[in-house]
């Protein structure tokens, strides 16, 4: 997995992406031991994301970057300036929520039994994500989510870095992701997973993981 580590930054759409921001969030000295503090946690979850969506796209600068971090729960404990700017949300009310409370209904379940499948076996995952607004609109972004260990070695929470995604990526993903929910609706996620391999299969492509950063370069290539 490291020659895809080392991918994330060579796949942003242009060089002068925040490389000092990634490399500050790394650095801390507290990643992998962090605890969220129980007067924040819980503040916000699913259940308090807007019931009604919209068509109104915030659309991603190609030189922004979401950083974010959460506990092992999922908890949001780090999140920076962006993040608030594309999610609408401030950060006191992201601090101490749980992430899903951006997760858009355009999204297939399967999608995030990839994130944590993968994570949680300390994993890197690379997907295009449509996350939801608090108005109800909605964004698009590439993401990367790694897990932080701590001095033992254990998992102790997960980082995301969130950047633009290009639209041929967006057009490839979104009949793809509709096929899954389709599925999702007839056969649950076992339906949608077997849908998945499927294409993968017959599409040439050993893994997910291959089959995004395959589409990002060619994505990337097309904004030259």
């Amino acid at each position: 997995m490291q020659s895809l580590k080392r991918r994330y930054t060579d796949l942003a759409p242009r060089e002068n992406h925040d490389r000092t921001a990634v490399s500050r969030i790394k650095s801390d000295a507290e990643i992998g031991r962090r605890e969220t503090d129980n007067s924040l946690a819980k503040r916000f979850t699913k259940t308090d994301s807007p019931q009604l969506t919209t068509d109104e796209e915030m659309e991603f600068d190609r030189n922004d970057l979401i950083i974010s971090r959460t506990d092992i729960r999922g908890t949001i404990t780090y999140c920076n300036n962006i993040f608030t700017k594309m999610s609408g949300w401030t950060q006191e009310e992201l601090l101490g929520s749980n992430h899903n409370l951006i997760r858009h209904p355009d999204m297939p379940k399967v999608a995030y039994q990839l994130v944590w499948d993968n994570i949680k076996a300390n994993n890197e995952f690379y997907g295009y994500v449509k996350n939801l607004r608090k108005d109800g609109g909605y964004y698009w972004v590439f993401a990367y989510i790694t897990a932080d260990l701590n001095d033992e070695g254990e998992i102790a929470g997960y980082t995301s870095y969130r950047r633009y995604a290009p639209k041929l990526a967006i057009d490839t993903m979104k009949p793809i992701y509709k096929l899954l929910i389709e599925a999702e609706k007839e056969g649950g996620i076992e339906a949608s997973i077997k849908l998945l391999g499927g294409f993968l299969n017959k599409t040439g492509f050993s893994s997910y993981d291959q089959f995004i950063v395959d589409l990002q370069i060619k994505a990337n290539a097309t904004l030259q």
